[in-house]
């Protein structure tokens, strides 16, 4: 037990290549949040890193709903708040739905989070519009995998193809599911639970993140341990980690807490949801 604690211990906020390196080559899960896998490189590349972390934060509130699952999502609806459609950014689509996550009015009443804990709840908002979307699907039972996931993804747009189309991205965003086993596989397992935890030197440990050693304000996070022989970097004083590059910025960046809104306690309301679209251009979905 001591070995596997001093393993997580160190292993806990690895780089997400090593993690990937030892995730070995099994399928990976599209519905089992836990088993989910890592990022694959398709999805460090087309996915935003805020994005990115949101829908790792967002999974967590529901367990057993892979975050890739939501990501794909994101990616149909508006290919993750890139899209210039209507209704994306402001407004609403042909059919009353708004935002990166594409929610109903009425929808996002019963649903919405406020995903960054800034007192509010705005659809448009995309840490809150996919804080609700995890609310929506587990609401649906999505966390439950299998055709319980596929009935939670249909509740969101009822067509067939969307489904399909939502399972495949989901399928190509996770990379292959570790096969290891004994303390390397708890390694492994912590640090894929912990993916999108801000940095923060010296922390992170077997409990999970920490406010580390800087003297300067910093955000609660892990950092992976330097060698003996290799000092890692010291972080300058009064400062954060620096965002991350070519993105936006990022709304949740000032919040003092990183921790995920919590959800999933109320049950569906079929009669919020509207028909399936017909094309893949048009998905505003079911909500």
């Amino acid at each position: 037990m001591k070995a596997a604690a001093t393993a997580c211990a160190a292993l806990i906020a690895l780089p997400l290549s090593l993690v990937l390196l030892l995730a070995g080559q099994q399928a990976p899960a599209v519905g089992a949040g836990s088993a989910a896998g890592a990022p694959s490189r398709l999805a460090r590349t087309d996915i935003p890193p805020s994005y990115l972390r949101w829908y790792l934060d967002a999974a967590q509130t529901c367990p057993g709903l892979g975050w890739n699952g939501l990501a794909a999502v994101g990616k149909v609806e508006s290919d993750h708040g890139r899209s210039t459609a209507p209704g994306i950014h402001t407004g609403q689509n042909s059919v009353g739905a708004g935002g990166p996550m594409q929610f109903l009015a009425g929808t996002w009443a019963t649903y919405g989070v406020d995903g960054d804990h800034d007192g509010h709840t705005d659809r448009y908002n995309p840490a809150d519009a996919i804080h609700g979307a995890a609310h929506y699907l587990c609401a649906h039972h999505a966390g439950q995998g299998g055709l319980h996931l596929y009935h939670a993804i249909w509740q969101y747009n009822h067509a067939d193809w969307y489904v399909h189309k939502v399972l495949d991205q989901a399928a190509a965003y996770a990379a292959p599911v570790p096969a290891a086993s004994g303390s390397g596989a708890i390694a492994v397992r912590a640090a894929l639970h912990w993916l999108g935890t801000p940095y923060s030197w010296g922390g992170g440990g077997p409990t999970g993140p920490s406010y580390g050693i800087a003297k300067a304000p910093a955000p609660k996070g892990s950092t992976a341990p330097a060698s003996p022989n290799t000092p890692g970097p010291k972080p300058a004083p009064n400062s954060h980690a620096s965002p991350p590059p070519n993105t936006t910025p990022d709304p949740t960046s000032s919040a003092p807490s990183y921790a995920p809104a919590t959800c999933c306690s109320s049950p569906p309301t079929p009669a919020t949801q509207r028909p399936s679209t017909t094309s893949a251009s048009t998905t505003a979905t079911a909500r």
